[in-house]
């Protein structure tokens, strides 16, 4: 698949309100539509993120950095372990770098933990809104075009079933690249088709993630995203470390995308979607 690149620009931002004046189509063609769109958001905070268009949804094209609700309460900042377990076992919002190192936000966004994300007082500026399920399920089928028909409940996906065994997608998943983290298609003959989608332009970086002991995990291997409201895990775990919030693991190794219950005292990225 070839990639027609226009570079336009020109972008105006007045009284506080981001206007498109243009934007740059990357790739168009029956299957896909992704558009880096000339449109700049702040947080709270000033943090400048950009956007992109990928099919019907706009999402950042950069994983949140916010240290303040929107009503401008701050968000704890840890920076020991015991401090995260404390704020996980005790119910407290709270985010971290990875490693602890402040160098790490530009690449990689910071870390959250579920009752941030879950606090009523949101983390997203006006117009936006963390992504579901039903939002991760279509930016998945967006990327894959027509050959994919994903289903969230499965760590693999399945075309459709009466095609041609040589041509049936068995799985798709990311590889690392110097561009970050690419989409790549496995067919049942074991064909491999990646750069599909040119996950530079979604700003997908491996972020790792922090555990409820406020141990760190994955960086350059794995990211980690929060996902509510989702529509498989309906109750928590029995002993309460699940939550109704769900967990989109997009990482090189494994090579896998995985939908999994999330536990709130974990840190994750979080990357928002356009109301």
């Amino acid at each position: 698949m070839k990639f027609k690149i226009n570079y336009l620009t020109t972008w105006l931002m007045l009284a506080g309100m981001f206007i498109i004046s243009s934007c740059t189509e990357i790739l168009k063609d029956e299957t896909i539509s992704i558009k880096e769109v000339s449109e700049e958001i702040n947080d709270i905070d000033g943090n400048i993120y950009k956007t992109v268009t990928i099919g019907e949804q706009t999402w950042l094209a950069e994983n949140l950095r916010v240290s303040h609700f929107s009503n401008g309460d701050p968000i704890l900042h840890v920076t020991s372990n015991y401090e995260w377990f404390e704020a996980g076992r005790d119910g407290i919002p709270a985010w971290r770098y990875y490693n602890d190192d402040p160098s790490t936000a530009e690449k990689y966004g910071k870390l959250y933990n579920g009752f941030a994300v879950s606090d009523p007082r949101g983390l997203a500026p006006e117009g936006w809104r963390l992504p579901g399920d039903a939002d991760w399920e279509e930016f998945i089928k967006t990327i894959g075009g027509k050959e994919i028909q994903p289903s969230i409940a499965k760590l693999t996906f399945f075309d459709d079933p009466d095609s041609e065994p040589e041509s049936r997608v068995i799985s798709y998943h990311w590889i690392l690249e110097d561009k970050g983290l690419v989409f790549q298609l496995q067919r049942e003959n074991n064909d491999i088709t990646s750069n599909i989608f040119d996950a530079s332009m979604f700003n997908l970086v491996a972020t790792g993630h922090v555990d409820q002991y406020g141990n760190f995990y994955d960086i350059d291997e794995r990211v980690r995203f929060w996902s509510y409201p989702t529509e498989k895990f309906s109750e928590p775990f029995s002993d309460g470390s699940g939550s109704k919030y769900a967990t989109f693991t997009m990482g090189a190794y494994p090579r896998v995308i995985r939908h999994s219950r999330a536990v709130l005292s974990k840190g994750q990225s979080v990357r928002l979607i356009k109301e």
